[in-house]
């Protein structure tokens, strides 16, 4: 008899539900819209530009470099690094189709997560809730890695879901926090995690599991960090 080498990833893919294309190119827009790699970037914004304390004791010329050092080890060094190991063929694909193929990019992305949760840490200019969210995204990949070992945990479920938690400990800690940023960051999670069933790149279990393991690791690296 034939082994069955399909994983469970696979199977679910399989399903037999056809999709309408209009669906499936929004869902498609909505993944790269709000990839994980742009998450972290996006909340660091929020809290640069449009609270209202921050925006008033960060000056104009932090801000920016604040926001561009995030995007660097949080975005563009992880981006570059999956990008290097699949021209030199150590993976197959940038989209990490398989769980073998994530391995060594969240070992790296553990590493420039860390790295600049470590550097915040050390400068006055970052404020605290900032730092906050930093070790949860770094929380989050590490979770990530141990999770890949017996399933292909979504990755969008934990951007998302560390973007969620973070606001809804920002809504019970920050008097300055508004709730209709709360709102929003349930709509985008609702809509992303959607849109990756839509797409069938995950099970089920996997999205839903990402999501509630990113909201847990914000909350947790609440606790963790508070100067």
């Amino acid at each position: 008899m034939m082994a069955n080498t399909r994983t469970i990833s696979e199977e679910f893919m399989d399903d037999g539900v056809v999709q309408p294309v209009p669906l499936k190119v929004a869902a498609k827009l909505l993944s790269y819209l709000f990839h994980p790699i742009f998450i972290p970037a996006m909340v660091t914004a929020v809290l640069m530009w449009l609270h209202p304390i921050n925006k008033l004791l960060i000056d104009d010329f932090n801000k920016p470099r604040m926001l561009a050092m995030v995007f660097l080890y949080t975005g563009f060094f992880p981006a570059f690094a999956v990008f290097l190991l699949w021209r030199l063929k150590f993976i197959k694909s940038i989209f990490l189709r398989t769980r073998k193929e994530r391995i060594i990019p969240f070992v790296i992305a553990m590493f420039f997560f860390f790295w600049i949760y470590y550097v915040s840490r050390n400068l006055d200019t970052f404020p605290l809730s900032l730092k906050q969210f930093l070790m949860g995204v770094f929380l989050s990949s590490a979770s990530a890695l141990f999770s890949n070992i017996y399933t292909k945990i979504s990755m969008h479920g934990l951007a998302v879901g560390g973007m969620v938690g973070f606001s809804f400990v920002q809504q019970f800690g920050d008097a300055s926090w508004q709730s209709n940023w709360s709102l929003a960051a349930l709509f985008i999670a609702g809509a992303v995690c959607t849109a990756r069933l839509i797409l069938k790149a995950h099970r089920p279990v996997d999205v839903y599991s990402g999501f509630f393991i990113g909201v847990l690791c914000q909350v947790a690296a609440s606790f963790m960090v508070t100067t």
